[in-house]
């Protein structure tokens, strides 16, 4: 597994020099960048200062200034860290941001091919080879009957039993979501071989093969990808339940089983909340529970946490209307605005 990631790796780092280039003695212009944003961000409040424990009256330049911390806290991921190791080892720079998570996942899935391929290929039955055969032949129909020729060119009308299949088949493949599929072909038809086209045959073969994959896109690919008319995909409830359904949710049952850690909505908010979530019910956040216990024989201290204020105040802002609110459930919790 670790040569075929590695060779994944080399793939990206020595490809093609249109989008790769040496970095000029150690100081590259994303290095510079990165420089001027921790300069820029040098002002953001200190996690560790307990004035973030003090309930008060939160305005909406202090709930900024807590969010600008979390994006500083979230660059500076190991993601970052591989392209500096790749730069410091290999002697490149990625003129492109690498979305490392796909470098892996691609990787990955090529290595347990070949050795799945290798190891069971004499072992299989007849019956294993025609499910695989099946399964891949829905696969396949899902992409080209049905994100391609259906959603994405209007080649042909379907009722909604076979756009439901369609999407099924379409989500066995492992690829984006439909939208994304269909809007990124349409890129691609409009604006072909240009930096608009997501797979820019121009940057090489094995870049748009898979390497665009692992990139992310061409400023100008983004731009052209907002001027594309999705209005249809929009208004057909079999993408968008498709599209939707694909997405991470919080779960109450995850969340029990992972010790109250499955609140990640509030917690890419409030990182530095100890709970890790704004529900206090022990039942679904134990981890809490023995961390008060601690707390209270003096073994845990300085226990940080947003005012309710906050809390309430991030809802309002940010919030897309679906939380739950202190007049459903948890009034403790997340209190009601002052004139309700």
């Amino acid at each position: 597994m670790t040569v075929g990631i590695t060779s994944t790796l080399q793939f990206i780092a020595g490809n093609s020099a249109q989008y790769m280039k040496p970095g000029p003695n150690g100081q590259s212009q994303q290095a510079a960048a990165a420089a001027a944003a921790a300069a820029a961000s040098s002002t953001v409040p200190d996690t560790n200062n307990n004035e973030m424990e003090d309930d008060r009256t939160v305005s909406d330049k202090d709930i900024d200034s807590y969010l600008k911390h979390y994006n500083r806290w979230q660059q500076s991921a190991w993601g970052r860290t591989l392209s500096d190791l790749v730069k410091r080892y290999l002697g490149y720079e990625f003129e492109d941001e690498v979305k490392w998570n796909n470098v892996f996942m691609i990787g990955i899935f090529h290595v347990i091919a070949v050795w799945s391929f290798l190891h069971y290929v004499w072992q299989a039955t007849p019956i294993t080879y025609l499910w695989g055969f099946f399964v891949g032949g829905c696969a396949g129909f899902g992409v080209t009957g049905g994100v391609h020729r259906l959603w994405c060119h209007r080649s042909y009308k379907a009722k909604l039993p076979l756009r439901i299949i369609l999407m099924c088949c379409y989500s066995i493949a492992g690829q984006n979501t439909i939208y994304d599929w269909v809007r990124d072909h349409r890129i691609h038809h409009k604006y072909s071989e240009t930096n608009g086209d997501p797979h820019n045959a121009n940057r090489g073969f094995l870049y748009a093969h898979v390497g665009w994959l692992m990139l992310r896109k061409h400023p100008e690919c983004i731009k052209k990808g907002r001027l594309i008319d999705m209005s249809d995909i929009v208004s057909d409830p079999v993408v968008q339940f498709h599209h939707k359904r694909i997405n991470p949710a919080e779960n109450r049952a995850v969340s029990v089983v992972a010790m109250g850690e499955g609140w990640h909505n509030y917690h890419h908010v409030f990182p530095w909340d100890y709970k890790a979530a704004e529900l206090g019910n022990y039942s679904v956040n134990v981890t809490t529970f023995w961390l008060d216990v601690f707390a209270k024989i003096g073994w845990a201290y300085d226990l940080k946490e947003p005012s309710k204020d906050l809390v309430r105040r991030t809802i309002e802002k940010y919030g897309d209307g679906t939380h739950i609110t202190a007049r459903i459930g948890h009034m403790e919790e997340v209190p009601a605005p002052a004139d309700s």
